[in-house]
């Protein structure tokens, strides 16, 4: 499959468990999510996941990167903003995305697709 980045920029892109997740009142971790499979949590969290806002604005969220430098742990870690347009993928690795309602780390995106690069 081919994609387009928010730069314009095509690129190769083979996903692996494609799901839509609503973020309007929780906040989205594979670590957190009692309704993920212990195999599913494993592929989530080994190299993290894209996400796709199913709407321009902006989200919170902790990147897989900040959590491995962490010690694969989530505490402590200060989520960042980040901003996205409807229908693209962000080009960053999450652990951890925030509720639409989280204080403070409310977002304007409630709802986005989720997927492991391979």
């Amino acid at each position: 499959m081919i994609i387009t980045d928010q730069e314009g920029r095509t690129v190769e892109f083979f996903i692996d468990n494609y799901r839509y997740k609503n973020i309007a009142t929780e906040d989205f971790s594979p670590l957190e999510d009692a309704s993920m499979e212990e195999k599913e949590v494993n592929a989530y969290i080994h190299k993290g996941f894209l996400v796709m806002p199913h709407a321009d604005g902006t989200f919170y969220g902790i990147t897989w990167r900040d959590y491995k430098a962490n010690g694969e742990s989530l505490t402590g870690l200060t989520p960042e903003i980040y901003k996205g347009r409807d229908s693209f993928w962000i080009e960053c690795r999450f652990v951890k995305v925030y509720a639409a309602n989280n204080v403070p780390y409310a977002n304007t995106t409630t709802s986005i697709n989720v997927d492991i690069p391979l």
